[in-house]
């Protein structure tokens, strides 16, 4: 796993405006980064402050600090937002229930004792990385099949075999069943009768002569597409020095005076799942004159 890690260092200017008549000072704002790089799951970065642990993998969170200085001569409103940068393609893989390997690839197959209900991982790629679960269960009638997926990733067919024999052919087309989902996070496949194998001439058997804890074979493929997932931003101890607008920004509650360095901070947490991916963040902030109303005419979304 690999990040990118930018970060920015405001940087507050002085223009002039004549309007009206009347002089009017806006203080605009330029970014100067510092590009940070890490490798192997882990962070090493001294702007932003990160409290904690350097060692910045899946599953933790960090605390992320800016400081902000008004290096201009009078006093100013101060806004920011967080810029994310990431790849946002959307990644198509094949996915197994995990369990015995058989046939070609990477197939696998499961073994559900009748009468006891049963939850295995679902696995995408060679490594079969889990992104969801087959969930099984009958009622002595009929048998419940249930593929469940995680948030970011989506189903889009599924092939099922549910037989009295191990399967032998992998390929998804020959395992029996298929479905295309109606819903994208889960699919349930509720069938009265098993397969006696996968040997033609296909032959099947009602689920209800099978005997309670009669071992039933399961096989079950899904084409599934996988999301992006980035780090989660929540607000952290200067949080009640700041006001979240409804443009994405927050904004300081109060004018900063010149020479004055205030702080934001969040704590962020990156996903168990986040992985090979290339990712970077950066602070973009920028400032008005705390005088002559410039604030209104300049950030017309200010929540002041």
């Amino acid at each position: 796993m690999w990040f990118n890690i930018t970060t920015s260092i405001l940087i507050l200017l002085l223009s002039m405006a004549s309007l009206g008549g009347a002089t009017v000072a806006w203080f605009l704002s330029e970014q100067s980064p510092t590009v940070n790089s890490f490798t192997a799951g882990t962070v090493v970065i001294s702007t932003p402050i990160i409290e904690g642990s350097q060692e910045w993998q899946p599953g933790l969170c960090e605390t992320v600090t800016w400081n902000i200085e008004n290096t201009g001569t009078k006093s100013s409103y101060i806004r920011v937002r967080i810029i994310e940068e990431y790849d946002q393609t959307v990644t198509s893989e094949t996915a197994w229930a995990v369990g015995t390997r058989f046939g070609g690839g990477f197939a696998q197959y499961f073994e559900y004792k009748k009468g006891t209900p049963y939850e295995v991982i679902l696995g995408a790629g060679v490594n079969l990385t889990p992104v969801g679960k087959v969930s099984v269960w009958d009622n002595g009638t009929n048998l419940y099949i249930k593929y469940t997926t995680y948030d970011y990733v989506s189903l889009t067919e599924t092939h099922l075999y549910a037989g009295l024999l191990p399967p032998t052919n992998s390929s998804p087309g020959q395992l029996g069943w298929q479905e295309t989902p109606v819903y994208p996070y889960e699919q349930l496949y509720i069938r009265d009768y098993v397969f006696d194998s996968q040997t033609k001439p296909i032959k099947t058997t009602s689920f209800s002569k099978v005997k309670r804890g009669t071992t039933i074979y399961i096989a079950a493929h899904a084409t599934v597409s996988i999301h992006p997932v980035t780090p989660v931003w929540n607000p952290g101890a200067f949080s009640h020095l700041w006001i979240e607008g409804i443009d994405g920004y927050y904004y300081y509650s109060v004018p900063v005076a010149a020479g004055e360095t205030i702080s934001i901070s969040f704590e962020v947490c990156l996903p168990d799942n986040m992985s090979r991916i290339h990712y970077s963040f950066n602070l973009e902030a920028d400032a008005v004159q705390s005088s002559n109303n410039a604030v209104h005419d300049i950030w017309p979304n200010n929540p002041y």
